[in-house]
């Protein structure tokens, strides 16, 4: 029996800030939804849908977290780093999940919701 080394979470940083990250994360970043629709003659369409990018997952309550002011924090970019090399990255994110935190196990979910977009730059020349 082989083990999935490449699987897991390494770290979760967000605005400079690393967050103790405790597994179990979910991440997209599509930024649109398709749904093929069949119409009742058979003609099939697409429906494109916006969504937003977002990392998702729980972390511990550590000493130095102000969990209070987690909520609706904003970020220039949140990084997911993963054990297979992959590095996940939303710019302009907001943490929109509840700060609910167990009290037993020490623990509460985020939600970084944004862009995977890079940042334009507007200035003209």
């Amino acid at each position: 029996m082989s083990e999935n080394i490449s699987s897991g979470l390494l770290s979760l940083v967000a605005g400079g800030q690393v967050l103790n990250a405790m597994g179990d994360f979910t991440y997209s970043t599509a930024r649109t939804e398709i749904e093929v629709v069949t119409g009742v003659d058979r003609h099939a369409s697409e429906r494109h849908t916006p969504v937003t990018p977002f990392i998702e997952g729980t972390i511990s309550d550590s000493g130095d977290l102000d969990t209070g002011a987690l909520v609706g924090a904003r970020f220039d970019t949140v990084q997911l780093g993963l054990l297979n090399g992959k590095s996940i990255k939303i710019n302009n994110a907001i943490q929109v999940a509840r700060a609910e935190v167990n009290a037993i196990d020490g623990t509460l979910t985020v939600r970084f919701e944004g862009t995977t977009e890079a940042d334009e730059d507007l200035a003209s020349s």
